[in-house]
């Protein structure tokens, strides 16, 4: 497996347990998947409302996934803001009048190491809400990651899982082409 594969299925895995905690939200407060601001309007909550319906989760489960997530999102409010100021001293580096290649490449490195720490964080908390699924609710939730790691893989879906409407690279052609 490539590192670029990795770094895809880590993405995949971030991206669904951000899912989850959205829908889980939503759905604890009484909205349903679908409807009101995260229908149509790029909104992060749909999707993962979609998939926790697919996976029928009790009340309980809900539950449960809602306060594993808050846990997460609290011990790693300090993560978060470490990155903030991590990658504001890269920025400072990048456009510091004086070039000095070595700030750059330490910042750089402070970024790394601490993307790192998040992405295993991110990684646990996944491992959390997958283990309060039951086995059929688990292997159902991998198949769909799978489904959408193939769909990111071959263009078929954007970000955010939106299909594209154009090939990779003709991005603004129509524009260029208005103007010749």
């Amino acid at each position: 497996m490539t590192r670029h594969s990795r770094i895809l299925i880590l993405v995949v895995l971030l991206a669904m347990l951000a899912m989850l905690a959205t829908a889980a939200v939503a759905q604890h407060r009484g909205h349903r998947p679908g409807h009101g601001a995260s229908r149509g309007h790029g909104g992060d909550a749909a999707p993962f409302a979609r998939m926790l319906d697919r996976l029928d989760l009790s009340d309980e489960q809900r539950e449960q996934v809602r306060q594993r997530i808050a846990e997460r999102r609290q011990a790693n409010q300090g993560l978060m803001q470490q990155m903030r100021e991590r990658r504001q001293a890269l920025t400072d580096a990048i456009h510091a009048e004086q070039f000095d290649d070595l700030a750059i490449r330490a910042a750089a490195a402070s970024v790394a190491e601490l993307e790192a720490d998040i992405a295993v964080e991110r990684a646990l908390g996944l491992r959390d809400v997958l283990d309060v699924l039951t086995a059929e609710q688990r292997d159902e939730a991998r198949t769909m990651i799978q489904r959408h790691r193939e769909r990111l893989e071959s263009g078929e879906a954007g970000f955010r899982g939106h299909r594209r409407h154009h090939a990779p690279g003709e991005r603004g052609q129509g524009r260029q082409e208005l103007g010749d």
